[in-house]
């Protein structure tokens, strides 16, 4: 799911609501960290805490939407996660 991530598509938001939807209910739960960082990265905002609220804000954006070519500043605990996970250490200190 974090892969999917790095991939600066519309078609990896795609990707990530099906392969997440698909999921067992227990496995979405443990995988829902991951799916939403990977989201927020590729959409540049926060839809919510749910995949449903992820799927809402996905059919509210125009079919033209595409991810921006750059990956938005990530703050807190979360862009942490993120620099860590591709051991960006650039940016790892902010």
């Amino acid at each position: 799911l974090l892969g999917l991530g790095r991939i600066r598509k519309r078609a990896s938001i795609e990707a990530l609501l099906t392969i997440v939807e698909a999921l067992p209910f227990a496995e979405r739960q443990q995988h829902l960290q991951e799916f939403r960082l990977s989201m927020r990265v590729l959409s540049g905002t926060d839809a919510g805490q749910t995949v449903e609220a992820w799927r809402r804000w996905w059919r509210a954006q125009p079919p033209e939407f595409a991810p921006s070519a750059n990956e938005p500043e990530l703050t807190g605990p979360e862009g942490a996660r993120w620099r860590m996970e591709w051991r960006d250490e650039t940016r790892l200190a902010r």
